[in-house]
């Protein structure tokens, strides 16, 4: 297995996991929201509350990432979706 084929799997795989991780974190934040909405004391409200902020907080944290990885390329002159070069010894 080349170089050139071992950064193509690990793009793979960044490349699908990046959407799971946001659905995830979505799917989170909506079970928090229907748990505080179906709450009827205090302590769930507020345990409820502090599961949507970690749902936003991942999102935001993901989504972060991944638009500094995109400035970062475009910075260097590397196009998204591109195909790179390995060197050849």
């Amino acid at each position: 297995m080349s170089v050139s084929q071992i950064i193509g799997l690990f793009r793979l795989w960044i490349d699908n996991l990046v959407p799971v991780l946001i659905g995830l974190a979505l799917i989170f934040f909506i079970w928090n929201l229907i748990g505080l909405i179906r709450s009827g004391d205090e302590s769930s409200r507020e345990e409820a509350k502090k599961g949507m902020w970690s749902g936003i907080l991942a999102m935001f944290v993901i989504i972060s990432i991944w638009g500094i990885i995109y400035f970062i390329g475009k910075s260097l002159g590397i196009d998204p979706g591109g195909t790179g070069v390995a060197p050849q010894f």
